[in-house]
């Protein structure tokens, strides 16, 4: 078996390939944003960067957040049942040392476990482009970036005053239905959007029915948001957002046997503010002024609990406050100074914490981006971070691309390092926090090329990645500074994680390309064994195909290699698998396109994490409208 599995392996990655990143738009020179004072080209960004622009999201009509990132090479998605609690690692990082960020603004849970949002209660409906970076970007963005950043830009108005779009999707197989609707537009200086939505889904129990649960575990959520910019004149620019999300998921006593719950759930309501402002002096000096805040409210109990609000855990409240110094000294050269607040706030109502548990986070930083003959750019940050009353600490990173443009060659090379703070439920929660835990600090280095051939009919790059951790956040059982034994959240001493991104793409003709990706990681604690839930190999390929302009067709794959369960010794193992995906759309005419999804076509039974169930095959029809 495991003779047939390299064999096809290689059969995936040589001649079936694309990453479903990889298709026609991904051979142009797009704009990247990320982590950088100015846009820029991504041949010249730097190392790391993955962008997922609309064309390619469309490509799969996503039904949730995770679906279109799971063929970012570098990426494990992990969620405790279907369409649940979903969280990701980074190059073998832990889920809460990636920034998700909207529009480059963080987006925080100060309740949640690893300070993390739930990928699961991002909607889709409202995404333009997603840019993914990996690597460290404490420097330049903040702590929480300590292993890369995901940035979710946002769609905003169209070029008409007045525009609509909706959109509805339902399953052939199963009680799944969501749907979506637009208002948005621009005349002269102002532009706007207005976007709500809402899911519905019973198709899973949240412990695998494998081990004999039986119970659907039912999933809702509303979402509403809207935008509205300014632009008086060419150099400034104003924008307010609201985003609020309703979310109601039915839950089980745990994962693995016996543990169906019929009346046990979560209620979340998460409202998300944020202000931007920025203004062009000269051509030389643009400030900027970045402010937001996220209140997440989360309920968990029976059905009755939950109506009458009465079992609430943590509430959180998160505020951030950048102000920001763009510097245009020449062409060459870009200075950005500034300094950040950030407020996180934990409570309980119902006195599972004796007050209110806060944490106060302060910085200052400098970035540099410097373009050498325009072929070699290199980007320097330094960041001072002073977290309540832990000593100040200095954060640095340098990325280096050297583009030889005759031979269509990037080298890149990246290093830094990075800090972060526990979470305040790591710190205080009443069961499993651990107020002894210490800072997370790591130290990242990374090399790599892309390299074109036949005017980018043919793309090729590898890289090499390699992180060193101290002190990152386990859990656990673990001894106490009492000698006693405790089960809870504690440091690992040193922890390493290590491995090789490569990926392929072609596009032979018009109406034809494909590619693949392929991730190699290792991860060691300190006794040497592998960290849990992630795994060694990982394949994503991808083909599109076009046979006439109004027909698109995408067939998608994904392999995920054997990962250990759990974090204890003798852990069990998650067995690899495959999952195969479609997608068909047809655009009848410039307003309204018919499309038909396939997920999971082999029907692969399959844990992320041990004892919570995943989806078997569904079949999606859908719809979408514009005016």
């Amino acid at each position: 078996m495991k003779q047939y599995k390299s064999i096809f392996l290689l059969f995936s990655i040589f001649f079936f390939s694309n990453s479903l990143y990889a298709q026609q738009s991904s051979f142009s020179q797009e704009i990247f944003v990320t982590g950088l004072t100015v846009p820029t080209a991504v041949s010249k960004a730097g190392i790391g960067i993955t962008t997922i622009t609309q064309e390619q999201i469309q490509a799969v009509n996503p039904s949730t957040f995770d679906e279109i990132l799971r063929y970012v090479p570098g990426l494990v998605i992990r969620q405790n049942a279907a369409g649940k609690l979903t969280s990701l690692s980074i190059r073998g990082g832990n889920s809460g040392s990636t920034m998700i960020m909207v529009d480059g603004i963080p987006l925080t849970d100060a309740a949640g476990i690893n300070n993390d949002i739930d990928l699961s209660s991002i909607p889709v409906d409202n995404i333009e482009k997603i840019e993914v970076v990996k690597g460290p970007l404490s420097a330049s963005l903040g702590a929480a970036a300590m292993n890369g950043a995901i940035n979710i830009i946002t769609k905003k108005g169209g070029d008409k005053p007045v525009q609509a779009a909706a959109q509805i999707q339902s399953s052939l197989l199963s009680q799944y239905y969501t749907g979506n609707a637009s208002l948005y537009g621009s005349k002269d200086m102002i532009d706007y959007r207005i976007n709500g939505s809402y899911l519905y889904d019973e198709n899973i129990s949240a412990a695998a029915y494998k081990y004999g649960n039986t119970e659907n575990d039912p999933d809702a959520m509303g979402h509403f948001s809207a935008y509205i910019g300014a632009a008086p004149v060419d150099e400034s620019k104003t924008s307010f957002y609201i985003d609020y999300t309703d979310r109601t998921s039915d839950l089980d006593n745990g994962g693995g046997a016996n543990n169906d719950n019929p009346d046990y759930m979560q209620q979340t309501k998460r409202v998300s503010t944020a202000f931007k402002t920025s203004y062009l002096y000269n051509d030389i000096w643009e400030p900027s002024l970045n402010i937001n805040y996220t209140y997440q409210d989360r309920i968990y109990g029976s059905s009755s609990q939950i109506k009458n609000d009465e079992n609430d855990i943590f509430d959180g409240h998160s505020l951030n406050a950048d102000f920001q110094n763009n510097i245009y000294i020449i062409d060459e050269f870009t200075l950005t100074a500034g300094i950040n607040y950030e407020f996180n706030q934990i409570y309980s109502r119902t006195g599972i914490l004796e007050n209110n548990k806060n944490k106060n986070s302060y910085a200052g930083y400098l970035q540099a981006m410097i373009n050498l003959f325009d072929s070699w750019n290199t980007v320097i940050a330094f960041r001072g971070l002073k977290v309540d009353n832990t000593d100040f600490i200095p954060l640095y990173r340098i990325s280096s691309v050297y583009d030889i443009t005759p031979v269509d060659l990037q080298i890149k090379a990246a290093a830094g390092n990075g800090a972060m703070s526990p979470s305040l439920y790591q710190l205080y929660d009443p069961v499993f926090g651990n107020s002894s835990l210490k800072l997370q600090e790591s130290f990242a280095y990374e090399a790599g090329f892309t390299h074109g051939l036949l005017d980018k009919m043919i793309v090729y790059g590898l890289s090499w990645f390699d992180n060193y951790y101290n002190n990152m956040i386990a859990y656990g059982s673990y001894i106490d500074e009492n000698n006693s034994i405790k089960t809870g959240f504690y440091n690992e001493t040193k922890t390493h994680t290590r491995g090789i991104e490569a990926e392929f793409k072609i596009n032979p003709v018009k109406y034809i390309n494909f590619g693949a990706a392929y991730t190699w990681l290792q991860t060691f604690n300190i006794d040497g064994n592998p960290l849990a839930r992630r795994p060694e190999h990982q394949v994503t390929a991808y083909i599109n195909i076009i046979p006439i302009k109004a027909l698109k067709i995408n067939i998608g794959f994904i392999y995920n290699g054997e990962s250990v369960a759990t974090i204890y010794e003798n852990s069990s193992l998650n067995d690899d698998y495959f999952l195969l995906n479609a997608n068909i759309s047809y655009q009848i005419n410039d307003n309204i396109q018919v499309y038909i999804k396939g997920t999971n076509l082999t029907n692969t039974q399959y844990e992320e994490i041990y004892g919570y169930g995943t989806k078997g095959i569904e079949i999606f029809l859908g719809l979408k409208a514009k005016i």
